[in-house]
């Protein structure tokens, strides 16, 4: 019997330290739904939710890279950038994403108007990396 009750216990602790971490919308939704269960049933719905709230977040990321568009109107330096935060950004989720790739992809995002320099970049043999590429598009830019 004290075994029991001292789970009970640890189990109210437990659920109480859980609970008291969230906002409070979510403490007065939570408490009362699981006011009759365990600090695992709690703990494991939570840990769904979040999860599948990430998981949700990281395709959400990629899809936003792979439908990222170069306008003709803006900086392409400063769509440069913004292709570099989205990609940070996957890469900070746990994604891998190596340079070549991150150099491929903004080569393959150029406005229209860069068609040749497009053509120029993917020609070149030798592998560039991000700092190169963005010298090399600074000065086309600004030429």
């Amino acid at each position: 019997m004290k075994q029991k009750q001292r789970w009970k216990d640890d189990d109210t602790y437990c659920k109480g330290y859980i609970l008291g971490g969230l906002s409070d919308t979510l403490y007065d939704v939570y408490e009362i739904k699981y006011a009759n269960s365990t600090a695992k049933e709690l703990w494991d719905d939570l840990d769904s939710k979040y999860k599948t709230e990430d998981a949700g977040n990281k395709k959400f990321l990629i899809s936003k890279l792979f439908d990222f568009r170069m306008e003709n109107s803006k900086s392409v330096i400063t769509q440069i950038h913004e292709l570099q935060m989205i990609m940070n950004l996957i890469i900070s989720e746990g994604h891998s994403l190596d340079e070549s790739f991150q150099v491929s992809t903004i080569i393959s995002k150029l406005p229209l108007a860069w068609k040749e320099c497009r053509k120029e970049l993917k020609q070149k043999r030798d592998a560039m990396t991000m700092q190169e590429l963005v010298k090399y598009i600074q000065v086309e830019e600004n030429s």
